[in-house]
């Protein structure tokens, strides 16, 4: 019920914030902001007007940076399945 709840409240207040949130954006960009809204549907995306480049110019430092930010979650399921791997031959306990 909580979620049927939060969802009406969502589909009620969130376009409020849309029509307000354009507003702003039309009297801070005016006709560059209109012809983005006109080009750009609001809720759903047109995958017909997507298109990619060929190529990517990258700084190697920010890709770097970006791996090693996520190394993280690789090493922690590595460690993860060395640890289930030492309780299952019993060389350590289960403690959980």
């Amino acid at each position: 019920m909580a979620t049927f709840i939060v969802f009406v409240v969502f589909v009620v207040y969130y376009p409020l914030v849309v029509v307000r949130e354009e507003r702003r954006l039309e009297e801070r960009y005016g006709q560059t902001f209109r012809d983005y809204k006109q080009r750009t549907p609001c809720w759903l995306p047109r995958f017909a007007n997507f298109s990619e480049p060929g190529t990517y110019a990258v700084k190697p430092a920010f890709v770097r940076r970006g791996i090693l930010g996520s190394m993280w979650f690789l090493w922690l399921s590595l460690f993860h399945e060395v640890v289930e791997k030492l309780q299952e031959l019993g060389a350590i306990p289960i403690l959980w």
